[in-house]
């Protein structure tokens, strides 16, 4: 259950190993200090008050290797700017050219094996490296791009430039893996903040993000988009009408540079100045002039030579590369410019000399190439900002704004940027929009002076503004309803906020009620409204987040490991984050709060992180070990019974190699081979070795495992159901002298049962069977191993309270025994007691099982939990169980 999750990365021509949960195995690599000091390795596992981990002997199997069992490298890589686009629409800049800057990954290498470098992108690649199990020291570059059609604006909502300034850094994934002869922690793999996530076979980033009405869209760094949210009409074009509330595993088409979302549809700006659009198209505005719906992205431009785009509900306008506004779909109140209530097909140019176009529901502005700003359509609210309240479907010859640099459009209301980085705001005002200090029903005039100061991009929702400030800050006012400004409120606000609601930001983006950042280092995060899953969070329920989440904060993990209701997180950077359950301090933070997003670094120089049932431990860079959070059976080792709510300043251990957490025991491997265990009253680690010639220590709720180095299994502790595999239920206090079982690679314990992966890829487990977690297709316990595989394709297992999952030689991910909390994935709450003949999840590099909930490493390093979330334990936000995988927020997709 706590065995951590570790991602690897993949070596040209090797062959794909998987990792299992907890892993309590030791590697030979020198530490940290003089040739003379005792090897250190990886370090392990963790286990929850009813559950256990896993744990190997070599790079494979539970403890096993990322991708492969050799020790693998990264390199940095870093790219230019992508066009990005906001909420209601938005305009495309052209991209600007990649620029590059590498960073070499450092570490040691696990036993004899090497490592490879690589480099993407036009980037440098790094030298190769690997610290056997713990990511090694990591540098990464991350790049930066300015495009933009103006080049002076970043991304926006309605107008947002979509592509003006857009920072975007990147890096190089990291990867170690440990192996060494028979002890072999795998290694890591990841991205690093500010680097691309990794989906092989490209590194892959959100650039950009663009919000409909209630779908979103994520522009990535190959230039495909994925898209999310409502989809009856086919507007995430999938090839489906079914929702989504995560992002996508794949692209629905390639070769973007940005984006305009309507109400019902979706339209791309290629690479090449085409435009295509899919959805619905009852009002024309795929602008095919069919009048039929796709699901699916045409393979034909509708318009070309487009240097940007802006949609908004059921209207389109581009600009072409001439300057010229071509618009179509709906135009009942003159946005697209006088003519027909539907245009089906681009129309003619209704205004030359234009920069960008931002469309909103009823009115249009364009941005003219000299700096003015001139607006046409519905003007009952003001929202032309001409001092009347006339409604005109011509675009007027005068400016109303002079000296701008963006626009931005909201339901009845208009936003100018000006060069000099002022936001000024005329039309409705009812919630305070306009950010002019008070609330009035119609503000016809544009103002003299600035709400704002210091913006760079600005975007408008429905009735609420958000503005990005040349500082990377997202402040927003407005309407607050469904908590989209972001300020932890549903109260309005008629001004804009002194703070910043999230910072290291480089594009932002609107939705009615929603609102969306994409970070400075590629992660996304959204708040307010979540309708069919809006925020991509895995939740397709109406509930809205008042605040930006802090999920990306793990885009850069290199292992996950579950306790009993929380999880950790090692970062490639060598710190500790977690979530969940937090009433004994176990997350670290200081505080006894419940956390259902990943907290903040706790502990850095780290080389690994197990979790228990209520307490966590972590091996540092030098083989110390450190414990916090429930203490009551003395299993932090501190020689108190005190609990800690922070880690300790000091070792409690050294020479460390790797540890393993249960629910009253904490058990050390050590450098040398040797096993210490403490806990159950015993209130410090022994002063000596209760057992040597140990490859690998795994620990249930109150039982302990051994995997000694001729792969033989040896267990003591409790044995009310027989886990310990004696052929009794007595227990036994003192390690045994002789194996239960031989030949296997990994072991994992459990609340009441044990399981080994044999060094052939079967599975056997014994003890506790009331829920078929035995998987021999009863519920009978078992008091020996049994003589034959109830499973025989395995690379990497995982245990759980009462659940068991391994991972395939082909990646896929199969979960048995209890249901009741939906941990086994399948979409039921009914138990298995056979293994299932399919993959809930594919792509597995790694799996962690907790008390009543199960998550998954993907080899794109996504992280996927399914199961109970009343701790939040899922880290998705929502305290709602899921029978499925659901997609941690912010990880590598």
């Amino acid at each position: 259950m706590h065995d951590p999750l570790i991602r690897g990365s993949r070596l040209a021509g090797a062959t794909l190993t998987l990792i299992a949960a907890t892993a309590c195995s030791r590697s030979e690599i020198p530490m940290l200090g003089s040739a003379a000091e005792p090897p250190v390795g990886t370090a392990g596992s963790g286990g929850d008050p009813r559950v256990g981990q896993a744990a190997g002997r070599d790079a494979r199997g539970a403890a096993g290797g990322g991708r492969d069992d050799r020790a693998s490298a990264g390199g940095s890589s870093g790219a230019g700017a992508k066009s990005s686009e906001g909420g209601w629409g938005g305009q495309a800049g052209a991209p600007a050219p990649p620029s590059s800057s590498g960073g070499a990954i450092s570490g040691r290498a696990g036993a004899s094996h090497g490592g490879a470098s690589w480099s993407d992108g036009g980037a440098a690649g790094g030298s190769s490296g690997g610290d056997a199990g713990s990511g090694g020291t990591t540098a990464t570059a991350g790049a930066s791009g300015d495009a933009g059609s103006s080049g002076a604006v970043a991304v926006g909502g309605s107008s947002g430039d979509a592509g003006s300034s857009a920072a975007v850094a990147a890096g190089g994934s990291s990867g170690d893996a440990g192996s060494g002869g028979v002890v072999g922690q795998s290694g890591t793999g990841g991205s690093l903040p500010g680097e691309p996530c990794e989906n092989d076979p490209e590194l892959l980033r959100i650039d950009a993000v663009s919000l409909g009405f209630a779908h979103a869209c994520a522009l990535m760094s190959n230039s495909g988009v994925r898209c999310w949210g409502t989809n009856g009409v086919g507007t995430l074009g999938d090839g489906t009408h079914e929702h989504r509330s995560t992002l996508p595993d794949s692209d629905v088409i390639t070769g973007v540079q940005a984006m305009a979302l309507g109400s019902d549809f979706s339209c791309v700006l290629m690479r090449t100045g085409g435009v295509r659009c899919w959805g619905s198209n009852a009002v024309g505005q795929l602008g095919d002039g069919t009048g039929l719906d796709r699901d699916t992205p045409p393979s034909r431009d509708v318009l070309t030579g487009v240097r940007s785009l802006s949609a908004a509900f059921q209207s389109v306008c581009a600009v072409t590369t001439e300057g010229a506004v071509r618009c179509w779909g709906k135009n009942t109140m003159g946005q697209l410019g006088p003519g027909k209530e539907v245009i089906e097909t681009p129309s003619d140019a209704l205004l030359t000399g234009v920069e960008s176009v931002a469309v909103g529901p009823n009115h249009s502005c364009a941005l003219m190439q000299s700096g003015g700003i001139r607006c046409w359509g519905n003007g009952a609210y003001g929202e032309l900002g001409n001092g009347t309240t006339d409604s005109d479907p011509s675009p007027p010859d005068v400016d109303v704004v002079t000296g701008a640099q963006d626009v931005s459009v909201g339901m009845l209301y208009s936003c100018a940027l000006l060069a000099g980085g002022g936001v000024r705001c005329w039309g409705a005002n009812w919630y305070g929009q306009l950010g002019r200090g008070i609330v009035s029903f119609i503000e016809d005039s544009v103002p003299n002076s600035d709400a704002l100061t210091d913006v760079r991009s600005i975007a408008s929702g429905c009735d609420h503004t958000c503005a990005l400030t040349r500082d990377d800050g997202v402040r927003c006012w407005g309407n607050n309803e469904s908590g989209q400004l972001g300020d932890g409120t549903i109260t309005h606000r008629a001004s804009p906020p002194s703070t910043d609601a999230l910072g290291d930001v480089r594009a932002i983006a609107t939705g009615c009620y929603t609102t969306c950042a994409v970070t400075n280092t590629g992660g996304l995060r959204c708040w307010g409204n979540n309708e069919y899953g809006l925020l991509g969070n895995g939740v397709e329920l109406p509930i809205s987040r008042l605040t930006p989440p802090t999920t990306n904060v793990i885009t850069a993990v290199q292992a996950v490991s579950a306790g009993g209701t929380h999880v950790c997180a090692l970062t490639e950077q060598g710190t500790v984050r977690c979530w969940g359950d937090n009433a004994v301090g176990q997350l670290g933070d200081g505080t006894t709060t419940q956390r259902s997003a990943p907290s903040g670094d706790v502990l850095d120089h780290v080389r690994r992180v197990a979790t228990g049932g209520n307490h966590t431990c972590a091996v540092t860079l030098e083989g110390g070990l450190r414990c916090w959070g429930y203490n009551h059976y003395g299993q932090l080792g501190d020689g108190t019974t005190d609990n800690r709510a922070t880690p300790p300043d000091s070792d409690v251990l050294a020479w460390v190699s790797d540890v393993a957490a249960g629910s009253v025991l904490t058990c050390a491997l050590m450098a040398s081979g040797g096993v210490r265990c403490w806990g159950d009253g015993q209130l410090l680690p022994p002063d000596s070795d209760q057992l040597g010639g140990v490859a690998a220590v795994t620990v249930g709720t109150g039982h302990c495992c051994a995997l000694m180095d001729a792969g033989g299994v040896r267990c003591w502790g409790d044995n009310d159901y027989g886990q310990l595999g004696n052929g009794t239920t007595s227990k036994a206090p003192e390690p045994p002298t002789s194996d239960i079982l031989t030949g296997v690679r990994a072991i994992a314990a459990g609340h009441g049962h044990s399981c080994a992966l044999m060094d052939g890829g079967g599975i056997r487990c014994w003890g506790n069977n009331d829920h078929g977690q035995l998987g021999d297709g009863t519920t009978t316990q078992a008091l020996v191993p049994p003589l034959a595989d109830v499973f025989d394709d395995a690379v990497a297992i995982a245990v759980g309270q009462s659940h068991t999952c391994a991972i395939t030689s082909r990646q896929g991910l199969r979960c048995w025994g209890d249901n009741q909390s939906g941990q086994l994935g399948d979409g039921t709450t009914l138990d298995r007691w056979l293994p299932p003949e399919t993959d809930i999840l594919t792509g597995v590099e790694a799996v962690t099982a907790g008390l009543d909930f199960t998550c998954a490493l993907l080899a794109t390093g996504a992280v996927r939990c399914w199961g109970s979330n009343y701790d939040g334990q899922l880290g998705n936000g929502v305290a709602r169980y899921s029978t499925t995988a659901m997609h941690v927020p912010g990880t590598c997709e």
